[in-house]
């Protein structure tokens, strides 16, 4: 895991805290088979502070669709709105598993967002 700038205390802070799942789609890094990264929730391109309230984990695929983005616009208002912010909400408020459980359903604005998981 190569996050330049995140001091090492910090970083098994919210490694810890995480035990291996990410915070966008819950999925375990064993299961995904790629390393997670350690996302700023708002980026540090929009100025996102590199602290514990900031960072979560994050597998690849979610830090890829996420990006710098901190809104996106909800499919059935499109109203822009905040993205899931893992830290804030709680997963179960804003997202469920599909029926057959292979994928993540949107119960809210903010999980709804095409960059939510």
């Amino acid at each position: 895991m190569t996050n330049t700038g995140i001091p090492p205390s910090l970083r098994r802070r919210v490694l810890a805290e995480a035990r291996s799942q990410c915070a966008y789609c819950h999925s375990l890094a064993d299961i995904t088979g790629a390393h997670p990264v350690l996302d700023h929730i708002v980026p540090r391109a929009v100025d996102g502070a590199t602290e514990f309230e900031n960072l979560c984990l994050c597998c690849h695929a979610c830090n890829e669709f996420k990006g710098a983005q901190v809104e996106s616009p909800d499919p059935m208002t499109g109203q822009v709105v905040p993205l899931f912010h893992p830290r804030r909400q709680r997963w179960n408020d804003h997202f469920r598993w599909s029926v057959d459980g292979t994928k993540i359903v949107g119960i809210t604005p903010a999980g709804r967002a095409p960059n939510a998981p």
